[in-house]
């Protein structure tokens, strides 16, 4: 074994020769998350780390996996499958119906999993019980004056926010990833941020459009067209199935920018409220865990 002296990078060799499989996420927060819901005696097998390379986020997750995989394919990566549309794949996200999904096309992720859900707090949501968590940590001046009826009426309109929200991020994704790899200059990723003050749609749309059509490479013509597929594309899955309304209703909140989304039920219910650690808690020795755990063995081994 070469001495850390002798090195570029004294983590991939400690990776090299650790006898587990090494996982990279986007920051410490989700290796706390991800520990919880598969176990703690999963380390003896497998490790979560925050990326060197980059800082946190998906991309210094790939750029992290890119540096060390070549020579240590034990070495993975997990990121929000909000991430595959950087990579023009936001396809694979609105079909996965697994807990995880690759590309395997892509050699530029190779060793990359994606979530099934747009982020990590929509793995929370979807599998935990948001609305009783929500009446169990409320701000006291609330405390019983809010009905369950009342807390699932907020999370269906923030879904339904944010569902829009996301559609416009993953065509902002795509279509710079479309044109930087046809030589342009892409565009600036429309985040959520815009839509938490609840201001009109037509007042926040109009803002996008002026924003947008400032570029040349990705207009509002393309952008609106690229939301419209990708909205049909949702829509013809869920029809194909027979989606029932509750499981469009779970569908839509998979999508649905899942950290905006309770950041916004925060600032009405509890903003102090430390909804995540008790969802990924009450996760904990569920049947959900015990898919996450195996299904991420499984893909790693």
């Amino acid at each position: 074994m070469p001495r850390f002296s002798e090195i570029g990078d004294p983590g991939a060799v400690e990776n090299l020769y650790a006898d587990k499989i090494i996982v990279y996420v986007e920051g410490e927060v989700d290796a706390s998350i991800y520990y919880e819901i598969a176990g703690s005696n999963i380390r003896g097998s497998l490790e979560f780390k925050e990326p060197r390379i980059g800082g946190s986020g998906s991309d210094a997750v790939i750029a992290q996996v890119r540096a060390e995989r070549p020579a240590n394919p034990k070495v993975f990566g997990l990121v929000d499958g909000e991430a595959a549309a950087k990579v023009g794949a936001v396809d694979k996200l609105l079909a996965c119906t697994d807990v995880f999904f690759q590309i395997d096309d892509d050699p530029t992720v190779t060793g990359i999993l994606f979530l099934g859900q747009h982020e990590i707090e929509n793995l929370l949501v979807a599998n935990g019980d948001l609305p009783d968590v929500i009446l169990r940590d409320l701000d006291p001046r609330y405390v019983g004056q809010i009905t369950p009826d009342q807390i699932k009426k907020s999370i269906g309109e923030a879904t339904r926010i944010f569902f829009f929200a996301a559609l416009l991020k993953y065509a902002s994704m795509t279509l710079h990833h479309l044109s930087r790899t046809a030589g342009g200059n892409g565009c600036r990723t429309l985040d959520s941020s815009r839509f938490l003050d609840r201001r009109p749609f037509k007042v926040v749309l109009r803002e996008i459009r002026a924003q947008v059509d400032v570029n040349k490479d990705v207009t509002w013509g393309k952008l609106r067209r690229e939301i419209r597929r990708t909205r049909k594309e949702f829509a013809s899955r869920l029809k194909a199935t027979g989606a029932d309304a509750s499981e469009i209703a779970r569908e839509t909140m998979r999508v649905a920018d899942g950290k905006s989304l309770l950041t916004l039920l925060k600032r009405k219910y509890s903003p102090g409220g430390r909804w995540e650690s008790h969802l990924a808690t009450a996760l904990a020795g569920t049947a959900f865990a015990s898919a996450f755990r195996d299904d991420l063995l499984a893909i790693t081994a």
